[in-house]
């Protein structure tokens, strides 16, 4: 994870031992749970962006396998949408890795959104966090979902 993400959005602390096994899926692990942290962040996110943030040192197919199984799983959400003319698969989180693994100051004023209202419009944030993490400068950002969390 980045040293550079906002206070609004906290990992709620599941012991290994409590994690919720699931068919299929097996444990959530912590890579999981920062995969849920950033796609609740981002709201959405295509195969190539999750592996290049969360998968980075994994061969692609790795990451794809474990992206799939968390969708039959049903913590994440495949959506379709076209990127500069070409068809994309998108991820979302779901309410059930919402719940179990991400957590905001305060959940009962949730204004949050888990899904993606304009998926190309997100994917471009995306590309500009990626960038701003790569800033020496910027030492704290927050995303749209980030700042609506704050209130």
């Amino acid at each position: 994870g980045s040293a550079k993400t906002a206070e609004a959005v906290h990992i709620k602390e599941v012991p290994r031992r409590r994690r919720r096994k699931s068919p299929g899926v097996g444990v959530i692990t912590d890579r999981d749970i920062e995969l849920f942290k950033f796609l609740f962040e981002s709201r959405v996110a295509t195969n190539e962006q999750i592996r290049q943030k969360i998968f980075p040192s994994l061969h692609e197919q790795v990451g794809f396998a474990r992206i799939a199984k968390l969708v039959h799983s049903e913590f994440l959400e495949r959506n379709v949408t076209f990127d500069k003319g070409v068809l994309k698969s998108i991820y979302s989180i779901t309410d059930n890795a919402f719940r179990e693994y991400v957590q905001v100051e305060d959940e009962n004023d949730r204004v949050a959104q888990l899904k993606s209202e304009v998926p190309g419009h997100d994917l471009v944030l995306i590309e500009i966090r990626k960038r701003l993490e790569g800033l020496e400068a910027v030492k704290k950002f927050h995303t749209e979902n980030n700042a609506s969390a704050l209130g």
